[in-house]
């Protein structure tokens, strides 16, 4: 409908989300809570400087490195390349959900545009 997703998942690049452990240390998502991605710690460092490790630490540029591959898939403007860490490790970079993808909005795809013209009218009266 024309919003951007919420979703980093949709979105297809990652986002930072500041997730904060028990100790205090914290990471820019979920899904990396690994040493590698720790930006700091609340116990030690403050907001401003958490802050702008997450964006000096190279993670979300990191998700910007999307497969042509996905960029020409018909499906791209809808799924993005979807999560990074579903394309890290995979052959070619492709998500690893990929042809799931591809089942799932050639089936549905009609369908969603059928909802998305009828919450437009709706919208528009």
């Amino acid at each position: 409908m024309g919003y951007e997703p919420e979703s980093c998942e949709q979105r297809g690049v990652c986002s930072i989300q500041h997730v904060i452990e028990a100790d205090g240390s914290v990471y820019p998502c979920d899904f990396f809570v690994m040493d590698e991605y720790r930006i700091g710690n609340l116990n030690e460092d403050d907001y401003e400087t958490i802050d702008k490790n997450g964006m000096d630490n190279g993670f979300l540029q990191e998700s910007l490195d999307i497969p042509d591959q996905c960029r020409q898939c018909q499906y791209y403007p809808i799924c993005r390349g979807g999560c990074r860490r579903n394309r890290m490790g995979q052959p070619d970079h492709l998500n690893y959900f990929c042809k799931s993808y591809k089942m799932f909005f050639g089936a549905a795809l009609p369908r969603l545009q059928e909802i998305a013209a009828r919450i437009s009218a709706m919208q528009r009266r």
